[in-house]
Formats: structure tokens, C-alpha cells, sequence
């Protein structure tokens, strides 16, 4: 099923409203912040004017625009629309694509390790500040964690339960083609992986 079709109707069951109603062309009271609240969440999830419209018979551009102007005016003062933000909110992150990331890392030559951190959390950053997705970073956890301790081994093995369980959960893998992914053992089994559990893979450039 459409993923933001599902997200509009998970809202409905959520807050005992009727789909065909809420989607409808009728304008009860009643339904008009429950609207504004789902246009907020949809413009969240990466859907222009247009693309929101097409969930809603006879919804206008103007009226889409109308809601979003509620909601930015009501939100901070109005229970019930913080209420009904609440419910979306849950169902917006438990609906957001998670993206697990595998890169290389590990070297013989610390500087590389450096060089290979620097580009993931480049392009992490770069990543979230375009995206609502969320993009999980195994190396960046990592790094962050051990610090400056030389006593946590950063190979695939002390690691492989950990990432397994998060790739296991995630949406998709994308992999990071930094210089030395083909030779990773870790990259090369995080791959694996996801093709046995049926994850979709990605491969990315910088």
C-alpha cells in the first residue's frame, strides 16, 4: 500500500475518525484540524501542494496552504491540536524510512581510519539536512563510543551483533563507496545480510 496512504489511515484509526470522511468533501468542524495537522505531516514526509491534494477529493491548493497556516497559527495554543499533533508525530517517526549505512573503515593506517570517519559524517550531515529519513551511521556510532580507548577492537566480528540487529530493523542499506568497500569484510557481510532478509540495497558515491 502507498506508504502516505497508510499514514493517513493509521491517523484515522488512532483518533476514531472515518477515512472516507476525513478525505472527503464535506467540511465539518471537526475535521478541519485534524486536516491541518495531517497536512503538516505530509509536507514533513517530502510531499509538495500537489502530491497532498491527490489524498483529498476536491481539496484545493489554496485550501492545502489554508491548513498549514491553522496549524502553524494554533499549535502552540490549542490542546486539541497539540492532541491530535502528538498522535502524528508517533505514527510520522514510526513511518520514517530508517537507512543503514555501511562503509568502510578499518585500516592498518590510522589516518585512513580518520579519513574514511570524515567522509561518512560528511555525508551524513549533508544527508539529514536535505532528508526526514533517518540514516544510521555504524562507524560513526562507533568511533563516538570507543574515543580515544585503543582497548575496543573496531573489526567486523566485535561489532557484527550490534550492526546485524540494526540492519535488521532498518528500511534499506545503503553503501557508501569510499575507497577500500569492496575489500571490507564487514561491508561485504552487511551486504549479504541484507539480500538474505530481503532489505533493499543502495550503493552510494562521494
Amino acid at each position: 500500500m502507498d506508504k502516505n496512504k497508510q499514514f493517513i489511515i493509521e491517523f484515522c484509526e488512532k483518533t476514531g475518525t472515518d477515512y472516507a470522511e476525513l478525505t472527503g468533501k464535506r467540511k465539518p468542524n471537526d475535521l478541519v484540524e485534524k486536516r491541518a495537522v495531517l497536512y503538516y505531516y505530509l509536507t514533513k514526509r517530502g510531499l509538495s501542494i500537489g502530491e497532498i491534494s491527490k489524498y483529498f477529493s476536491d481539496k484545493t491548493r489554496s485550501g492545502i496552504n489554508c491548513g498549514l497556516k491553522r496549524y502553524e497559527r494554533d499549535i502552540k495554543t490549542f490542546k486539541t491540536m497539540q492532541e491530535l499533533d502528538k498522535i502524528a508525530r508517533i505514527i510520522f517517526y514510526k513511518k520514517t524510512k530508517k537507512i543503514y549505512l555501511a562503509s568502510s573503515y578499518s585500516s592498518q593506517n590510522k589516518e585512513t581510519e580518520h579519513i574514511r570517519h570524515l567522509q561518512v559524517l560528511k555525508f551524513v550531515r549533508d544527508h539529514q539536512k536535505a532528508s526526514q529519513e533517518i540514516l544510521f551511521s555504524p562507524i560513526i556510532y562507533g568511533v563516538a563510543l570507543i574515543g580515544e580507548s585503543n582497548s575496543i577492537n573496531t573489526g567486523f566480528l566485535t561489532w557484527k551483533e550490534f550492526n546485524y540487529s540494526e540492519l535488521s530493523v532498518s528500511d534499506e542499506l545503503w553503501v557508501l563507496k569510499l575507497d577500500g568497500w569492496e575489500d571490507s569484510e564487514g561491508v561485504q557481510q552487511e551486504i549479504k545480510w541484507a539480500g538474505e532478509i530481503g532489505i533493499k540495497i543502495k550503493y552510494e558515491g562521494i
